[in-house]
């Protein structure tokens, strides 16, 4: 895997070097694809992740959390789902700060995770 600037990712440096990644995992969808078309798409994301960490921190949001998001909370938390999983578990963790971008998106599904 190649980093932001080019140069190869050793050990996990690219978790805490410059930009995310963009696009790493970009998922294509129909633009007037229905709302509960989208949730049952970004439901199986969540679950089905390759990190079990993060299919369980993310498929607990997606099945508690995710109808009651509006449409722009919903659109930044697909982005925050196209990022890759080492990434993601980094911010959740607290071993990398999450970009600003990122930061809404975190809070909401570190909430969810501090609720029993």
């Amino acid at each position: 895997m190649r980093g932001v600037q080019g140069k190869p990712c050793h050990a996990g440096s690219c978790l805490s070097r410059g930009p995310v990644l963009e696009g790493v995992m970009e998922q294509m969808h129909p633009k007037d694809e229905p709302r509960e078309t989208r949730l049952r798409r970004l439901r199986m994301r969540s679950w089905r992740r390759g990190m079990k960490e993060m299919d369980l921190i993310l498929g607990r949001f997606a099945d508690t959390e995710l109808a009651n998001l509006d449409a722009d909370a919903l659109d930044a938390h697909e982005h925050f789902m196209n990022q890759p999983d080492q990434v993601l578990y980094s911010w959740i963790s607290g071993a990398a700060p999450a970009p600003e971008e990122f930061k809404p998106a975190l809070a909401r599904i570190l909430d969810n995770l501090s609720v029993r």
